[in-house]
């Protein structure tokens, strides 16, 4: 079966417009709400300067209808200062930035589905038999990609994990080519180990409000990505896993605002953006690595 490149290009071209939909909103997210925390800081001074009734604070209280009796009971009442009021912005924006790269995350598991899928569809030899289900030879020549696509997402013969170690296993030449880029990155990127790295942080941030016990976390995933090998080269990776949580009482919370760059003293890091683009090119790469394996597969046919 000849390769549609377009059928290949339009897999990737989809995953590019979801993922660039994320990016911009952390952008549309984080000046909201600056402009609403430097708004409320702006009338405090304002206040300050006229000398009136300064309100450095604001009250808030919750109330709810109290069903068994009929009326109106108080849940809470809450006096919060123009600091509290920064700090619960920044709060808001972290949550808001955790499920963004639940999505960037989730935007890439489809995507790596569908190119599996399509991968399958044309080269039945890089699916395992498994993977087709109590199906004859040539009613796998007679399915249409469709069939290969729901196999996936509805009958759920592989996970994403799953999907990377065949992929890996059948395309061996994308080890070779993140191990080429990792030595010669000044950043030293670990691809395989970030993209694992944001797995886990998804998984943190959708089963459990983004906290975790750091340490058990750092030594589960070195051991699960084979990264436990070398006391010198782990502690890099546990220094990478650092940044991506909070410090004292968010020592174990998913961080992933803005944070001063400790390389330059004027410069900002955006963790999630970072993230993000991680995603992004690593699965251009195995967009290109697919289109070289079924160009190469056809040919030979």
């Amino acid at each position: 079966m000849s390769i549609d490149v377009n059928c290949l290009d339009l897999i990737l071209e989809e995953f590019k417009e979801k993922i660039f939909y994320i990016q911009s909103s952390s952008h549309f997210i984080k000046g909201i709400l600056r402009e609403a925390s430097e708004n409320s800081r702006t009338q405090y001074e304002k206040e300050k300067t006229w000398k009136v009734g300064i309100h450095s604070s604001d009250t808030h209280t919750m109330t709810c209808k109290d069903i068994f009796n009929g009326g109106i009971t108080k849940i809470e009442s809450k006096e919060f200062s123009i600091d509290e009021y920064s700090q619960i912005y920044e709060e808001i924006r972290n949550k808001q930035y955790q499920w963004l790269l639940v999505g960037a995350y989730e935007a890439y598991e489809n995507y790596l589905k569908k190119l599996y899928s399509y991968i399958g569809f044309i080269d039945h030899d890089f699916w395992q038999a498994k993977d087709f289900g109590s199906i004859s030879l040539n009613e796998i020549k007679n399915n249409d990609l469709s069939w290969f696509v729901n196999r996936l997402e509805k009958d759920r013969i592989k996970n994403t994990n799953d999907i990377s170690k065949q992929i890996y296993k059948k395309m061996p030449i994308l080890k070779k080519i993140l191990a080429i880029r990792k030595r010669d990155d000044p950043r030293k990127i670990d691809y395989e180990f970030m993209i694992q790295l944001i797995t886990q942080l998804r998984h943190i941030i959708v089963h459990n409000n983004g906290t975790t016990d750091k340490s058990e976390f750092i030594k589960e995933l070195l051991k699960e990505i084979g990264r436990n090998n070398n006391k010198s080269e782990d502690q890099n990776y546990i220094d990478i896993v650092n940044w991506y949580f909070g410090i004292k009482k968010m020592n174990n919370t998913v961080c992933l605002t803005e944070v001063h760059d400790p390389h330059g003293k004027f410069m900002h890091c955006d963790r999630l953006n970072d993230l993000v683009e991680v995603i992004a090119s690593y699965a251009i790469l195995m967009h290109d690595i697919a289109k070289m394996h079924l160009e190469s597969k056809t040919n030979k046919d």
